[in-house]
């Protein structure tokens, strides 16, 4: 494989019927899943995205999410992910340091940009694309094989942006999938921002071709029925989740 793109279309190649996630608007197969990406792909690269150019998206944990990140990264488009729970202050900053041209969201949070908007749907969903007039019209990295822009969490000053390419990400994705050693038979329980978390976890499951659940909330009682709900193998969460299990036996 050359793109993380790949991923989804050997997955939708591979196990078409089997479940690729549920959410609040149910379960969607990797058919499925495929073809609402490709759509939205074909209607990226209609705006004038070209590659190396810079896409944020921005979002709740949902299929709207993992398409719009992986339609981009389709189109050959630097792709950066935005937490839809970021101030505008905080938005703006990343769109000037990134360069990035455009930005996708799906309005959950704050108007992330001023510029000319259009509608996108995605199952149901509309989406937001915005260019940002200011941009310039070039690549926004100098690597050809660029595909997301990853911030650092700040811990020890500012955050900064870490470019991966298609290359090394596939190589992480191979080397997650062979210890994690999921198959098409595991239901994974999401419950962590995908803006933050997407990869390399989210690609591992559609490598293997698992199944993603994501959480309503994050209360015991809901993890907990969701889990038996949906026959779920597998919990990806950080310690203070297992903590609120534990608390809830």
């Amino acid at each position: 494989m050359d793109s993380v793109y790949q991923l989804l279309e050997h997955a939708a190649q591979t196990w078409p019927d089997r479940t690729a996630l549920i959410d609040e608007y149910g379960a969607m197969s990797y058919r499925d899943l495929h073809e609402q990406t490709e759509c939205l792909k074909t209607s990226l690269q209609k705006t004038g995205l070209s590659k190396g150019m810079g896409l944020a998206v921005m979002g709740r944990n949902g299929r709207a999410f993992v398409a719009a990140m992986l339609a981009g990264m389709g189109c050959g488009v630097v792709v950066v992910s935005l937490s839809h729970q970021l101030k505008s202050a905080e938005i703006a900053q990343i769109l000037l340091d990134t360069g990035a041209q455009a930005v996708l969201d799906d309005q959950s949070g704050v108007t992330p940009a001023d510029g000319n908007s259009v509608h996108m749907s995605l199952s149901g969903q509309t989406l937001r694309f915005t260019r940002i007039n200011t941009a310039s019209r070039q690549a926004i990295t100098p690597l050809t094989d660029a595909a997301f822009i990853r911030y650092t969490s700040g811990t020890t000053g500012n955050s900064k942006g870490v470019v991966l390419s298609h290359r090394s990400i596939l190589a992480r994705v191979d080397s997650a999938g062979k210890a994690l050693g999921l198959g098409c038979e595991d239901a994974v329980l999401w419950i962590l921002p995908m803006a933050f978390h997407f990869l390399v976890s989210i690609l591992v499951y559609i490598r293997a071709g698992a199944t993603t659940i994501i959480a309503r909330d994050l209360l015991a009682s809901t993890l907990i029925k969701t889990a038996n709900q949906h026959h779920a193998t597998m919990l990806y969460a950080a310690p203070m989740h297992f903590r609120l299990l534990a608390a809830d036996l």
